[in-house]
């Protein structure tokens, strides 16, 4: 069989697991209960993958909120398993966390790593993430791992005299990160 120079042939995309990692159900500790590392920044075509996974410790998924910077264009509503599904890009989302709520209000709130995160430094921020007890801040994840995180929400910017610890979720303080901008 001869193929034209203009014929298209579909390839089949390869089937590639979804890089996601979870704490216990059993968890309550912690700013995030997991991880994701998605392959791009097209929401809409990384959310199905997650979606499936998630409902099954969620229940119908109804929500899904996000920082709008930190991804392309995505449509306000996606169709999956039968029913609609909120997008709602926010302003005050942190650009390091996705938050994913069911029809009964759960919630699971996932640290985002980087798609162009190199692949050792994102296994080690989704294991840390997904640790049972773990309760460090999102984007103190991805820096201990070596990964920039994203713009932070913002915080009270602290000089070097001030403490630089605060509270987390939990009793156990945590390194604040935040940015301090040049001032002229």
């Amino acid at each position: 069989m001869s193929v034209s120079p203009r014929q298209i042939i579909p390839v089949p995309r390869a089937r590639q697991s979804l890089r996601l990692r979870l704490k216990p159900s059993e968890s309550t500790v912690g700013y995030v209960d997991g991880a994701w590392w998605p392959r791009s920044r097209d929401l809409a075509a990384e959310l199905p993958a997650l979606v499936k996974v998630l409902s099954v410790r969620l229940g119908p998924v109804w929500r899904i909120v996000f920082a709008y910077t930190s991804w392309d264009d995505a449509p306000r509503r996606i169709q999956l398993g039968g029913h609609s599904i909120r997008l709602e890009g926010v302003r005050s989302q942190d650009e390091n966390v996705i938050s994913v709520v069911s029809l009964d209000r759960q919630r699971i709130h996932l640290l985002v790593i980087p798609p162009d995160a190199g692949k050792t430094a994102s296994h080690d921020a989704m294991m840390t993430a997904a640790g049972r007890d773990n309760a460090d801040a999102p984007a103190l994840i991805l820096t201990m791992a070596g990964i920039r995180p994203g713009t932070l929400i913002p915080v009270p910017c602290l000089t070097p005299d001030d403490v630089d610890m605060v509270p987390s979720r939990t009793s156990r303080p945590v390194l604040a990160l935040h940015s301090v901008s040049a001032r002229a």
